[in-house]
């Protein structure tokens, strides 16, 4: 059940039980028993409006980064083009740029992980 479709059950649960608080009382469910299941709702809905927030959060911060990247791309293509003026002048420099402009992959793993490592990621 999602966790919408449980807060509109547990409403529902908890509106339908204070009306019959009376006739629960055969079941051991009095209005103290109500109100301890009054506050935990309460907790689980507060629970699941932060898990909504924080999924906001996340992906607004993942549309951010998606910009500043792009951002960044622009600004560093505009530098290629003022440095490639400094090609036949000053080669020195260019080279420099050149090199340290490379971007280096270091993600990639050149050697295969221990065995150990292997079985943890494939749990």
């Amino acid at each position: 059940m999602r966790d919408i479709n449980l807060v509109v059950f547990f409403t529902t649960v908890k509106e339908l039980s204070s009306a019959h608080i009376a006739g629960l009382s055969t079941y051991g469910v009095d209005q103290e028993a109500l109100n301890a299941y009054a506050e935990t709702f309460t907790g689980f809905v507060n629970a699941i409006g932060k898990k909504e927030s924080l999924f906001a959060e996340r992906s607004s911060a993942i549309g951010k980064i998606k910009r500043l990247f792009k951002d960044a791309d622009e600004a560093m293509i505009a530098i290629d083009a003022l440095v490639r003026r400094f090609k036949e002048n000053d080669t020195t420099f260019y080279r420099g740029y050149k090199s340290a402009r490379s971007v280096k992959n270091l993600g990639e793993r050149k050697t295969k992980l221990p065995e150990v490592t292997e079985n943890q990621q494939q749990k």
